[in-house]
């Protein structure tokens, strides 16, 4: 079929003729594209019918309509058509579910923009201003185990800033404990489970820990620390220094160790997500304390897991602080109740 020329009538009605239901023609198997027009005529624009309903249509409408239908012709002044009045669908005319879904996906991503802050913001986070990269990084205590642990350090004589206890089974859970009394000095654990646990006490400058890193005996090479230490030094680029204060382990291929160190960032740092000081910078100095497990995969160690124990903004005068392993914070064995370590000399 060719297509109707452009004429006044293309398909022979008069203009003001009873016309056709949506602005068809009066022949069955072609229609309009688009739009109604007043007096019923379709647009010049008319289709094959085998192109009725190609899919980059818009407007699809049967291609046999009824020869005469509803006018769309208003003859009487003030009168609004039927066929121009919105129909009662129950919904607003154009919704979330009218919109293209790429536009819906970059609605969904400003509004997400503009509402973190407020997020951030919230009550929940409010009391984590100041080291928030440490909310939720602590495993919680079950409020079901009876079992904790107490304790006083007599020495070093200054306040404790943290103090952590780890399972060696589960190194991945890292328990939070309370400092309590006015000299800071006192801990306490409630919440932990049947286990024997390492506690880990941190102080500002310096801290003490007594993770056991292997259960049986340390055969670790100097070869496999040389290539342990060249892995660590590679990990995590945004950290400009890391020290290995102590690695333990089993050497051959297949075999895990474990590593206690302190990864440090000796320059500033850009912010993204919230702001210090008004300003998207910060001049002092990040650090945290790791576990590390590696794997000796052949050509070398690999690292598998990393666990962050206390990430902080520091000054330059406590960046590196300095390390102590004591054996009497180590392999503590929690039961039903709360274990009381008594007064506790960390320096000995």
């Amino acid at each position: 079929m060719k297509r109707v020329s452009s004429l006044p009538n293309p398909n022979g009605v008069p203009s003001h003729s009873p016309g056709l239901d949506g602005g068809t023609t009066a022949y069955p198997g072609v229609r309009a594209l688009r739009f109604p027009y007043p007096n019923g005529v379709a647009s010049r624009r008319v289709l094959h019918p085998n192109h009725a309903m190609h899919p980059n249509r818009l407007h699809r409408t049967s291609a046999t309509q009824p020869r005469w239908g509803r006018s769309t012709h208003n003859p009487i002044p003030g009168v609004v058509p039927q066929a121009s009045q919105p129909r009662a669908t129950g919904r607003n005319p154009v919704g979330i579910r009218d919109l293209s879904p790429a536009f819906r996906g970059l609605l969904w991503r400003t509004l997400l923009v503009a509402l973190f802050p407020l997020l951030l913001s919230s009550p929940a986070t409010a009391q984590n201003t100041k080291t928030p990269a440490r909310y939720k990084l602590y495993t919680t205590p079950d409020p079901a185990a009876p079992g904790g642990i107490t304790g006083r350090v007599t020495r070093p004589g200054k306040p404790i800033e943290q103090v952590l206890a780890i399972p060696f089974d589960a190194p991945e859970k890292v328990y939070e404990g309370t400092i309590e009394g006015d000299d800071q000095r006192r801990f306490r654990f409630t919440g932990l489970p049947m286990r024997k646990y390492d506690l880990v006490i941190i102080f500002d400058n310096t801290f003490y820990e007594g993770i056991q890193l292997e259960r049986g005996e340390n055969t670790l090479t100097d070869e496999d620390r040389e290539k342990i230490d060249t892995i660590v030094q590679k990990s995590e680029p945004f950290f400009t220094h890391k020290f290995i204060h102590r690695a333990e382990g089993t050497t051959g291929r297949g075999n895990q160790s474990r590593a206690i160190c302190t990864f440090l960032r000796a320059k500033g740092s850009e912010l993204m997500w919230e702001k210090h000081e008004g300003k998207w910078n910060r001049e002092d100095f990040r650090r945290t304390f790791k576990l590390l497990i590696l794997k000796d995969v052949g050509p070398g160690w690999q690292v598998v897991r990393a666990r962050d124990l206390y990430p902080v903004w520091t000054s330059p005068t406590f960046a590196k602080p300095t390390h102590h392993f004591t054996a009497s914070l180590s392999r503590i064995r929690v039961a039903d109740s709360i274990k009381d370590l008594g007064d506790l000399d960390l320096t000995r």
